[in-house]
């Protein structure tokens, strides 16, 4: 009787460890979803004020936009801002 009992709690408790792992597990997964989401709409719009002030962009740029942290971003979202060239915002000579 008490084995039995033990046995249906522990089975309970491992359920329930299941099910917040999932639970975990799905939530981590959402937040990770929108932050990817907010890097690609800062991507976008970064490089759509680039092509409005340069033209279109050097390969390199483009490579480095679609790879670009969310700090990298934000600085090169506020150096287009102000800076004249290509190289002075990301830093690098850019063959066009």
């Amino acid at each position: 009787m008490l084995s039995q009992r033990l046995e249906e709690w522990a089975h309970r408790y491992k359920a329930e460890g299941v099910l917040q792992g999932i639970e975990q597990g799905i939530e981590q997964g959402v937040l990770q979803g929108i932050e990817q989401g907010l890097v690609k709409g800062e991507s976008k719009l970064l490089r759509k004020q680039l092509e409005r002030k340069f033209g279109s962009l050097p390969i390199n740029v483009a490579d480095r936009l679609n790879s670009a942290t969310e700090v990298e971003l934000e600085q090169w979202g506020d150096s287009v801002l102000t800076e004249n060239t290509l190289d002075a915002i990301f830093g690098v000579e850019n063959k066009y």
